[in-house]
């Protein structure tokens, strides 16, 4: 009789521990975002230096991914403790000493292993989760992420003072340190569902993927959905300042914004791949953002913000569980180098995305006409996605 593997309460306990690793990564990210001010007073540095400490991770992430995703593939659960390794050495390096220089080089070092991180979301719910778990375990890797960024607005607000920035660090440094711990208690045994194949080598892995239409068409999407998220999230505020609307009034857009998003990605994407809809699923999420920002041109304001907001991060946050899903049944033991595709390619989006509205951020109007333009794109390229998909087999193991 086979003996047919299933989920054990050791393997539940990696995907949280390796949730809380992608929070403290992503929290690392925007840690400085929310006291861009006072980190640049208690620093004696321009706004500009302390942006560099969240925008260095957009970089060093374009540069990296496929390596990491090379590692990934090949030793997994090696490349998700070196990750985590450098994630918590980074955070303690910018308690060595109280200056800008230390803080940079800590947050280089955490930029350098967030990709090692975030690469693995999907293998970890398609190594140590069943078939019938893995969209659970999905939805709970990637919601982490959000709550990441959400924590880091939230240490922002508590700790906005310059005489509390060291404060700020110690908090988020402690975060860090006690994830990467528990990840690596965590990690003591491989997966039970690992895939039978081994990935070919990084080169022959990547090019094998890119000739794929399916691949290519899946990170321009990844490159759309969190780009759009990524603007919106940094220049939200600058948009609507000059209709009135209050700072104290973008940041509640902005935290409803997340805790829709991190609500929308614990349920939406399970159901829609249980329902086979997940092609609609990305059709409403290309949908409701044209639709947000329309009514952003058409009544700019905080009811208007704070309505349309939530509704927008329900959807939008939804769909790249759903774009991470496809991507690994796409992929199969190639799941680490397409993952850091799919990812490097969102983070080039949240460069390329964010320029292009900080271009236009003295015309708001013109600024969400580019984000609509932006957003509609998403829908087109859906139906040519479901297209490719069911057009040919996919190369990788569809489970």
């Amino acid at each position: 009789m086979a003996i047919v593997a299933t989920t054990s309460r050791n393997a539940w306990s990696v995907v949280i521990a390796y949730a809380l690793a992608a929070s403290a990564a992503m929290s690392l990210q925007l840690v400085f975002a929310p006291v861009t001010t006072s980190a640049a007073a208690h620093y004696g540095t321009s706004l500009a230096a302390i942006g560099w400490l969240s925008e260095v991770f957009p970089l060093m992430y374009v540069l990296i991914a496929i390596p990491a995703g090379f590692l990934l593939d090949r030793h997994f659960r090696a490349g998700l403790l070196l990750g985590a390794a450098l994630i918590a050495g980074g955070a303690i390096l910018r308690l060595v000493g109280d200056t800008y220089a230390w803080a940079f080089a800590g947050q280089l070092i955490c930029a350098a292993g967030q990709p090692l991180i975030l690469n693995g979301v999907t293998k970890v719910a398609g190594d140590y989760l069943d078939e019938r778990q893995r969209p659970r375990g999905l939805a709970v890797a990637m919601a982490s992420i959000y709550l990441g960024q959400l924590v880091a607005i939230l240490m922002g607000s508590l700790l906005a003072e310059p005489s509390q920035t060291t404060m700020l660090l110690q908090a988020s440094t402690l975060y860090a340190v006690v994830a990467a711990a528990l990840l690596a208690v965590s990690l003591r045994r491989p997966g039970a569902f690992r895939s039978p194949e081994e990935a070919p080598p990084g080169m022959d892995s990547l090019r094998s993927l890119w000739a794929d239409g399916f691949i290519r068409t899946i990170t321009v999407l990844a490159f759309i959905g969190i780009g759009a998220f990524t603007a919106l999230l940094t220049w939200l505020q600058a948009i609507l300042e000059p209709a009135g609307v209050s700072a104290a009034a973008t940041g509640a857009m902005l935290i409803g914004l997340i805790v829709a998003g991190v609500a929308g990605v614990s349920f939406l994407p399970a159901m829609a791949m249980r329902r086979k809809r997940e092609f609609q699923l990305l059709l409403l999420s290309g949908g409701v953002g044209v639709a947000a920002m329309l009514m952003l041109v058409v009544a700019p304001g905080t009811l208007v913000g704070l309505i349309v907001m939530p509704i927008d991060g329900l959807f939008l946050l939804a769909a790249m569980p759903v774009i991470l899903e496809l991507t690994e049944r796409r992929a199969g033991a190639r799941v680490g180098t397409a993952t850091a595709l799919v990812w490097m390619a969102g983070n080039a989006g949240s460069l390329l995305i964010a320029m292009g509205v900080q271009a236009l951020i003295n015309r708001p109007t013109l600024a969400l006409m580019f984000m609509i333009v932006v957003s509609a794109v998403m829908i087109p390229l859906t139906f040519q996605l479901r297209r490719q998909f069911f057009a040919a087999p996919s190369s990788g193991v569809i489970r």
